[in-house]
């Protein structure tokens, strides 16, 4: 961490530092992102299938009664067919679950370029990433909110997108909470601007 920043300076007007992001990196990213923004659709649609077991088992089991077979029978049928309907829920959530796993690992790994660094700065008006070939400007106003999670200080601009920093960029934990604390207090003068803004 460079810049205007000092430990001993209790206001410091802009913090400037070096990172890269690893594939480990990219991928706790992706983990917060996925549990911030995890919808009840999915597990909703998941316990209709589930529970869309029961009548496909009674389904076979007044089937077979048709039949004449014996009540044993019967209870053998239902059962099963309710037990295999289940197994095969659970493979097939527990098979895209990992299928999922190690496309995201591959892709972060793809992504991942440890020899290059990113440069954040974070001044009065916003932060600038200038990565390889590219810049990226946010004012305060734009940031939702700054988190910590899963070893990265996360600046939120979407519930979907957050510009993440992983906390061995800091250098030291007093470094750290320099950088929380101004980020914090710019995001503390941005809303109280919007709200006088709302109020006029």
């Amino acid at each position: 961490m460079n810049g205007n920043l000092a430990m001993s300076d209790p206001a410091p007007d802009r913090i400037t530092l070096k990172f890269n992001m690893t594939a480990d990196d990219y991928a706790r990213h992706a983990a917060v992102i996925g549990r911030r923004n995890r919808s009840w659709l999915g597990v909703t649609a998941w316990a209709a299938a589930g529970f869309g077991a029961i009548p496909v088992a009674l389904l076979f089991r007044r089937q077979a009664a048709g039949r004449q077979l014996d009540t044993e029978a019967i209870e053998m049928i239902g059962s099963y067919s309710l037990y295999a309907f289940t197994l095969g829920m659970l493979a097939a959530i527990i098979g895209s679950s990992v299928a999922h796993r190690i496309f995201r690992r591959r892709y972060f790994e793809s992504m991942a370029t440890p020899r290059e660094f990113s440069t954040l700065e974070l001044d009065l008006t916003g932060l600038t990433v200038t990565a390889t070939g590219a810049q990226y400007r946010y004012e305060w106003t734009r940031i939702r909110q700054c988190t910590r999670e899963r070893s990265l200080l996360l600046m939120w601009i979407t519930p979907r997108s957050a510009v993440a920093i992983p906390d061995r960029s800091f250098g030291d934990a007093a470094a750290y909470d320099a950088a929380f604390a101004f980020v914090r207090a710019r995001l503390r003068d941005a809303n109280a601007t919007n709200a006088q803004a709302q109020g006029a």
